[in-house]
């Protein structure tokens, strides 16, 4: 207990020999961090938060697993890399003219690059995305969150379309080549089936017929299929184009196709490149004959959409009535007896034109569902105006300010009193080993009264 007090009341002691020490850091350090709170320019950030559903449509060049556990990390991965690229950069220095004034490309570059510093992303779940944009002005920071925001999901919709684009091309050049070989193997098949005609039993020798004619069936009805995908491509781009070069090259091009109400269409496309040469758009005959002419290429979008998917159909139904006649043949004891070479490239080709023509398909619809791609990108929560500055948080400063002025003042208290070596009271002649030259009683009320 004795020893408590000692060192209860030689703390004491420090403090108030020492109580400048802790006073003035804290107070000084407090000034200053004061006065740098409310001199700092404040920040502020906007931002928004956009939901990238996952692509419900897999990608027919890898396989169902793989595609699953890719396209959703793909998404994410690549958004962020657009957001931070520098043509999304450069979309928000062009749309806010940022650039006005600037002379040198050093003076833009470095613009560019202290713009991408202030631009933050964030993955907060595997589907969920976060585009945060600091800086000095509120109504920037809030316009440049959303032209990051549109810029990025355009860009990315783009880069979809493109992929989607290569992989229908590539699956319609296979397809041909898949074919060219099919029909190379089903010509090679055929001549030997008519030479056994004479030995077929009773019934058998019609199936060639019926195959061959089923064959001219399928190309008749896969090129009419080809024609009206091109076409309603084309019709795509209506009403928009049709007063544009590419329109108009669009509106010719479909005169070439056997498609409905292409004999209405024809002499309305003359009357107007005719009226196109000697009046301008706002002419009433203009007017009223570019309605009639979009009400009959609508007509014809309806037509086509509807015929499509039953010419389609159809097929399939041809591929399998073709398949069940050569497999009768196949059957049979005189085609056993075919040459085995052909046979086997006959069934080999036929089975990669069938995948090829499903893979196809599968590509066509992802392409088509991509083009409204923009469903896929949800906008959670729209920037906002800020009306808060975020940075400097002025009273998490001052307190910080307030803490490290104490731990200062402690600290200079402490080395102090280790480098101090004044003698304070007795024990620290023992510390000292200081020799003791006089004794002097200590002063108590009762030697006062005396």
């Amino acid at each position: 207990m004795y020893a408590a007090h000692v060192k209860l009341t030689e703390i004491i002691s420090i403090i108030k020999r020492r109580k400048r020490l802790l006073i003035i850091p804290p107070i000084l350090v407090t000034i200053i961090c004061s006065i740098a709170a409310f001199a700092l320019p404040r920040k502020y950030e906007a931002w928004t938060t956009i939901l990238i559903r996952k692509d419900d449509v897999l990608n027919p060049l890898v396989k169902i697993d793989m595609a699953v556990s890719m396209v959703s990390d793909d998404r994410i991965r690549s958004f962020g890399d657009i957001v931070y690229s520098t043509s999304t950069v450069q979309a928000v220095v062009d749309s806010l003219r940022l650039d006005a004034g600037m002379t040198t490309e050093s003076e833009r570059q470095y613009q560019l690059n202290t713009l991408k510093g202030r631009i933050g992303y964030a993955n907060l779940n595997e589907s969920t995305v976060r585009i945060i944009v600091e800086g000095d002005d509120p109504v920037f920071v809030q316009q440049a969150t959303g032209i990051i925001s549109r810029k990025a999901i355009r860009t990315m919709i783009q880069v979809e379309n493109q992929k989607n684009e290569m992989t229908v091309r590539f699956f319609q050049e296979k397809l041909q080549e898949y074919q060219e070989k099919f029909e190379i193997s089903r010509q090679a098949i055929l001549p030997v089936l008519q030479e056994r005609i004479a030995e077929m039993p009773a019934g058998q020798g019609s199936l060639v017929a019926e195959i061959n004619q089923i064959s001219n069936q399928r190309q008749e009805i896969e090129a009419k299929v080809e024609d009206y995908r091109q076409a309603l491509t084309m019709l795509g781009q209506f009403p928009e184009a049709l007063r544009t070069e590419s329109g108009q090259r669009s509106l010719s091009s479909l005169q070439r196709y056997d498609l409905p109400f292409s004999s209405d269409l024809k002499p309305l496309i003359t009357r107007y490149a005719d009226m196109s040469r000697r009046y301008t758009n706002n002419y009433p005959g203009m007017v009223d004959l570019e309605s009639q002419i979009l009400e009959m290429l609508n007509n014809m979008k309806d037509v086509l959409s509807y015929e499509i998917p039953e010419q389609t159909s159809l097929l399939t139904d041809l591929n399998r009535e073709h398949g069940r006649l050569v497999a009768s043949l196949q059957q049979s004891s005189v085609v056993k007896r075919m040459d085995h070479e052909k046979e086997s490239s006959y069934d080999i080709y036929r089975r990669l034109y069938d995948d090829m023509k499903v893979k196809l398909e599968q590509a066509r619809t992802n392409r088509e569902l991509r083009k409204m791609g923009e469903e896929q990108f949800v906008v959670i929560d729209p920037p906002v105006v800020p009306t808060r500055p975020t940075k400097p948080n002025r009273a998490m400063v001052i307190m910080a300010g307030m803490i490290f002025g104490m731990v200062l003042g402690g600290v200079a208290v402490v080395l102090s009193e280790l480098f101090d070596t004044t003698i304070n009271s007795p024990d620290d002649l023992k510390i000292y080993k200081a020799p003791v030259v006089a004794l002097i009683p200590a002063r108590t009320s009762e030697n006062r009264s005396n």
